[in-house]
């Protein structure tokens, strides 16, 4: 059974996105969450951007979907989104067996690195205290298998995601 998604994302009042996506099996109904991030990646290699939601459910519990691309873009309006967290992967790809996160810090915080596999199973879940500046979080890949997968960088007040390549 495939479930299909009509995302739109909205900041203030702008429509920033619509867009139908189709949920890779296992398909489950989707909840509503919050505290919730997304990321944007071709992963089925077709040349348009499929999305991964991750979030927690009205159980406090971390799920994440993943959606394939069906359609092209119906709506676009560029805005800033300030709950952006930008940090840099690397060696993305990668056949070692670690991976550095490099991310600014702004103040002492707890941070938080999880890993999510294709299927939106979330595989590692890492904490570390952040000093202010430049911080790198490296982390022990060797239990991941070669693929695709999505590194979520949470600090408390900024959140992002990216795709990383094990190879």
């Amino acid at each position: 059974m495939r479930f299909s998604l009509l995302l739109i994302l909205f900041m203030t009042t702008q429509v920033l996105l619509a867009q139908t996506f189709t949920e890779v099996p296992p398909a489950s109904d989707f909840e509503g969450i919050s505290l919730g991030s997304i990321a944007f990646a071709d992963v089925d290699g077709d040349s348009d951007s499929d999305v991964l939601i991750t979030g927690q459910n009205n159980s406090s519990n971390h799920v994440a979907k993943l959606y394939t691309n069906d359609w092209v873009v119906t709506s676009l309006v560029d805005a800033h989104n300030t709950l952006d967290f930008d940090f840099v992967v690397y060696p993305n790809p990668t056949t070692a067996n670690q991976l550095n996160i490099r991310y600014p810090s702004n103040e002492n915080s707890l941070t938080t690195v999880q890993v999510f596999d294709l299927n939106g199973r979330r595989l590692m879940w890492l904490k570390r205290r952040s000093a202010i500046g430049q911080q790198i979080f490296s982390i022990n890949i060797t239990s991941l298998v070669q693929g695709i997968y999505f590194v979520e960088l949470d600090n408390g007040k900024k959140r992002g995601a990216t795709k990383i390549i094990v190879q």
